[in-house]
């Protein structure tokens, strides 16, 4: 949600500006449209390689609790898998870890999202 103090900060950002002389508000402006240009890219980029992920996260979600995570995590227990095999799905904190920062993510974004559109500065 728009806080008071982000709203003042950006009338009084505004106010400031047009004060500025004409091209250092360009170049100001110029500076802002490269910044966001830039992440939009990287977060266009980063939820190209997160959405093929959403099947794997759901699979390990399935997995986990379920009879076939319990008896392999009661075998690793009892030291019946090799020793080379990697584990770290057989970690509760490990699985866990995921589950919850990918929760944390999924709110961060929708919060965000839910901000953009209740304020749309930009339209």
């Amino acid at each position: 949600m728009l806080s008071n103090y982000r709203f003042f900060y950006i009338f009084a950002s505004n106010a400031k500006i047009k004060k500025m002389k004409q091209t250092e508000r360009i170049q100001m402006m110029e500076q802002h449209l490269d910044r966001a240009q830039q992440a939009i890219k990287q977060l266009e980029k980063a939820l190209q390689d997160y959405l093929p992920v959403r099947e794997s996260i759901m699979t390990v979600s399935q997995y986990f609790g379920n009879d076939d995570w319990n008896q392999d995590h009661d075998d690793d227990k009892a030291g019946l898998l090799p020793q080379d095999l990697k584990r770290g799905v057989l970690s509760q904190d490990g699985i866990w870890n995921l589950l919850q920062d990918n929760r944390d993510l999924m709110i961060r974004l929708l919060e965000m999202v839910t901000d953009e559109v209740k304020n749309q500065f930009y339209i």
